[in-house]
Parts: structure tokens; C-alpha cells; sequence
């Protein structure tokens, strides 16, 4: 409950102020449920997410923050750009430059921020399977796996990278591969 907290206050302080007291006394049934690691900031976001688009358009502060904060902060904003309806076309080419050197918990967040817009995100997930960034390649891998067969169209480039030199690189390429493949 309490990273549900922090994590809406951040939030809160993105979005420029906006009230979301709401957000806080609704985060707690579902901060509760036991649906594994992370849920509850998920939740948290998801929930300043909706807030954002009651409050007008906070997208852009947010698209701000994914491009100028580090760490827990950026991986906060990715978490809150996942999903967004109707604004794929700005929000995947940011996330997925945020994802360029990054350490785990933002190469996490970005993955499940870009899986969120499933077929939409994946031409550009595809393209950044190419990429030199070795941190790239993994947290789109790791996309790509979460969006399943609607994928399919990365699975060539998927394939390729299962003999990447990254072994972290090519294990997430082979378990992406597996995904959008299906069974």
C-alpha cells in the first residue's frame, strides 16, 4: 500500500499538481489482491493514468518525464504511458527510446508500457531489434513476448537474435519467439 502511495504521489507531481485523491483511496482494494510483484505500482499508475485524461491532456508531461528522468522516476512515467488509448503513435517511439541503455526496472517498465498497445507497438518493436543497443534489443524482446501472437510479424527479426551475442539478448529472443509463435 505503501509503494501505491508513493508512487501516485510521483505521479501526482508529473501531472503538474493535478488532484488525484481519488486515485489514492481506490488504489487500496487492489493494492491488496495478491496478483505479484509490482501490481500494486501498476495499479497505481493505471489509476493517474485515467486521472490524466479526466484532468485534459497530461501526456505530454508525462512523454517529459519518460524522456528526462533516470530510473525509478522514468520507469514510473513508462508505466503510466502504457495503455493510453488513441496515442500510440506518440507515446511508443519515446518509450522505446527510453529503453536505449537502460537498466532493468526501466527496461521492465517500458516492455509492459509498450505491450500494452500490442499490434500497434510492434513495427517499431521490430525495428529496434536491429538496433546496437544491446539494452534495446532486450526490452523489446521482452515486449514482444507479452504482445503474443499479434506479433507475428517480428518473428524473423526474433529469430535471428537467438544466436545474439548478448545471451541475455538471445534467451529473451527465444522466449519471445515462443510467444508469438504460440504453441
Amino acid at each position: 500500500m505503501r509503494e501505491v502511495r508513493r508512487r501516485t504521489a510521483w505521479a501526482a507531481r508529473v501531472m503538474g499538481g493535478v488532484l488525484i485523491g481519488a486515485a489514492l483511496g481506490g488504489c487500496g482494494e487492489s493494492a491488496e489482491r495478491p496478483e505479484g510483484p509490482g501490481s500494486a505500482a501498476r495499479e497505481a499508475t493505471r489509476r493517474v493514468a485515467e486521472f490524466a485524461g479526466e484532468a485534459g491532456d497530461k501526456v505530454e508531461g508525462l512523454l517529459d518525464r519518460a524522456k528526462m528522468e533516470v530510473g525509478e522516476g522514468k520507469a514510473a512515467a513508462l508505466r503510466a504511458l502504457g495503455g493510453l488509448q488513441g496515442e500510440a503513435e506518440r507515446v511508443v517511439p519515446v518509450v522505446i527510446d527510453a529503453l536505449r541503455g537502460a537498466p532493468a526496472e526501466v527496461l521492465e517498465a517500458g516492455a509492459e508500457a509498450l505491450s500494452t498497445y500490442g499490434a500497434a507497438a510492434v513495427p517499431a518493436l521490430r525495428e529496434a531489434l536491429g538496433s546496437a543497443d544491446a539494452q534495446l534489443r532486450l526490452g523489446a524482446a521482452w515486449a514482444l513476448e507479452r504482445i503474443g501472437p499479434p506479433a507475428r510479424a517480428a518473428a524473423d527479426r526474433l529469430r535471428e537474435l537467438t544466436n545474439d551475442a548478448s545471451a541475455q539478448v538471445a534467451e529473451a529472443a527465444r522466449r519471445a519467439l515462443k510467444a508469438v509463435e504460440g504453441p
